[in-house]
């Protein structure tokens, strides 16, 4: 626990040495909450004016949460590279850009089925992962409902989710055949 509240010390130190967020400060708090909820990841920090963003990486949260502010005046975005960090390395909008846009799994490591559905299912159980643009997707029980997620997903609610579908769903049907034909 003592790493967690270290890089918690260290966000406040480099918020207040970049005198950002000016308003609604409260917003360290709730990432705080995040770091809390997803553990010791690679997380995109975005301070600015008006607040802040954090998104954990690889895990499907939407990229929008910090490229619709990662332009504003003031703004600055910081990698967060696991609990031990305590420095934090400056991004500029292409780099954030890149890594909030990687999916959440690795498909050419998916060597069956089950695998496949058990990684994601696991990351669809993420009510943030199923929220996009003020809704929330309803919890799908298995393949029979990934078609449905990736049309929730579309028309720019959440790209990274929208690819990840669509390369679940082609994964799944290759996997099959050769799992039915021994291709």
């Amino acid at each position: 626990m003592s790493t967690l509240n270290n890089l918690i010390q260290s966000m406040k130190n480099q918020a207040n040495a970049v005198n950002l967020p000016r308003l609604h400060k409260d917003d360290l708090k709730c990432d705080f909450e995040i770091i809390r909820k997803y553990g010791n990841c690679r997380y995109i920090w975005l301070l600015r004016d008006s607040g802040t963003s954090i998104v954990p990486l690889k895990r499907g949260i939407n990229p929008l949460y910090i490229l619709n502010y990662i332009d504003d005046k003031n703004a600055r975005c910081f990698l967060i590279d696991g609990f031990e960090e305590t420095t934090f390395k400056e991004l500029k909008r292409d780099n954030a850009d890149a890594m909030l846009n990687e999916l959440p799994i690795d498909f050419s490591l998916i060597t069956d089925s089950q695998q496949l559905i058990d990684q994601l299912m696991t990351l669809l159980d993420d009510d943030n992962v199923r929220c996009c643009a003020f809704q929330v997707a309803d919890k799908c029980s298995g393949p029979a409902g990934w078609e449905r997620l990736q049309r929730f997903y579309e028309g720019g609610k959440n790209a990274v989710m929208e690819l990840t579908m669509k390369r679940a769903r082609k994964k799944l049907v290759s996997l099959s055949r050769e799992s039915v034909y021994g291709v």
